[in-house]
């Protein structure tokens, strides 16, 4: 007897006063309901590389603006260094058409304490030479040991 009778309040309520679908669509953002619980939050984005959804707090932020997960990030970075790619032309960020330069405050922050952040630093150093000296002071060994 109690469902019927809020069955009969609710299909009262609904002949009173009806809603034109539109109507309802067009309100403003303001009076809709709160779905933050099941809307992507403010606070994470897709990554270009996986389409993962991600938080900001596991993302990295490159000097050119491109946003991709920290993990998609140290897997091209992990790839980069083993195929010895780590020139400052070389080293750049992975999104299609962008050249800039990955630094290596940023390769420090995603790899720190790994095995390859020497590889990578082995392999920086095997590409520095000296700059041009014309004064005769510095030579290259022939066979260095």
């Amino acid at each position: 007897a109690e469902m019927e009778r809020e069955d009969e309040e609710f299909a009262k309520r609904l002949t009173e006063a009806p809603r034109h679908p539109l109507a309802e669509a067009l309100r403003p953002l303001s009076s809709l309901p709160d779905k933050a619980s099941s809307a992507p939050s403010a606070c994470s984005f897709q990554c270009p590389l996986c389409l993962s959804e991600v938080g900001r707090d596991g993302a990295i932020e490159l000097d050119c603006e491109h946003k991709m997960c920290l993990r998609c990030f140290q897997s091209y970075l992990e790839s980069k260094i083993r195929e010895a790619q780590v020139a400052h032309d070389e080293l750049v960020c992975p999104m299609p058409g962008c050249r800039v330069e990955i630094t290596v405050a940023q390769v420090e922050g995603a790899i720190a304490g790994t095995p390859l952040l020497e590889k990578f630093w082995q392999f920086r150093m095997n590409l520095w030479r000296p700059a041009n000296n014309d004064d005769g002071i510095m030579v290259a060994c022939p066979t260095p040991e």
